[in-house]
């Protein structure tokens, strides 16, 4: 495949998460460009790529999980950093989002999203928006990278805590990985001299949470000016995922949260 069927296939992938989500841009822009909402207001064309969907993680949730039976693709540090630019100088992108998949050692995954993200910044010489996703298993100096480069670091909770994450994803570790990488995160943009941000995303529903849960935590960290905001995605059973069997979660609780 050439880079551009790639990206069809990675910007469709990377629209299954709820950041930067308001509405796809207009008919005739490249794929993957969605209109956004910016952290100091006002609304922008952003450009989702997720750098590749192989993944060895087993979320039971996720179409991308590692039984899942999808097309899997990549692109490198410098095919992403290409295609965003030539995006963003043809007016159709004015900012980046850029997740990946965890094939392997995620240490290895992150270290590619961080080099596209370089390549952007100091080959490109580009200032704008960048919004970079944290791994689960990224290394605390791979959060200190993300958060210098970026204008906006997330990391997925997923659940309020870890019995709940463990339903949703085994692979994951909730108060030993994600938890205090979020708080690294925030810690960093919160204190540090780029001016930026943190958020988060949760799976509403099959772990049996509660609202209060939810609600309790994200208050604490917006509290400590540790998270700017968070997502709430009412889970909807995808076919050929380990939790397809789930009954999905009323939209009107991701409404209400």
């Amino acid at each position: 495949m050439d880079r551009h069927q790639r990206l069809a296939i990675l910007a469709e992938a990377a629209a299954d998460d709820r950041e930067h989500g308001l509405a796809k841009g207009r008919p005739g822009d490249p794929v993957g460009i969605t209109k956004v909402r910016l952290p100091g207001g006002g609304c922008t064309n952003i450009m989702r790529i997720m750098q590749t969907n192989a993944c060895s993680l087993a979320c039971g949730y996720c179409p991308t999980f590692c039984g899942g039976k999808v097309k899997r693709t990549a692109l490198g540090p410098e095919e992403v950093a290409t295609t965003f630019m030539e995006a963003h100088r043809a007016g159709f992108a004015q900012g980046l989002f850029l997740t990946s998949g965890v094939p392997g050692k995620p240490v290895r995954a992150m270290d590619r999203m961080l080099a596209a993200v370089e390549t952007l910044r100091r080959k490109e010489g580009y200032r704008g928006y960048v919004h970079v996703k944290l791994l689960p298993g990224a290394e605390p100096a791979q959060v200190e990278a993300a958060a210098r480069l970026a204008n906006r670091v997330s990391i997925n909770l997923e659940g309020p805590g870890d019995s709940y994450v463990r339903r949703l994803a085994r692979d994951k570790d909730f108060s030993g990985d994600l938890l205090p990488k979020l708080e690294m995160a925030g810690r960093l943009l919160r204190d540090g001299p780029r001016r930026g941000s943190t958020t988060t995303q949760f799976v509403v529903g099959p772990a049996g949470e509660k609202d209060r849960e939810i609600l309790g935590l994200v208050a604490r960290l917006e509290r400590q000016r540790l998270l700017h905001h968070a997502h709430f995605s009412a889970f909807q059973p995808v076919v050929g995922t380990p939790m397809e069997g789930e009954p999905s979660t009323p939209a009107m609780r991701e409404f209400r949260l």
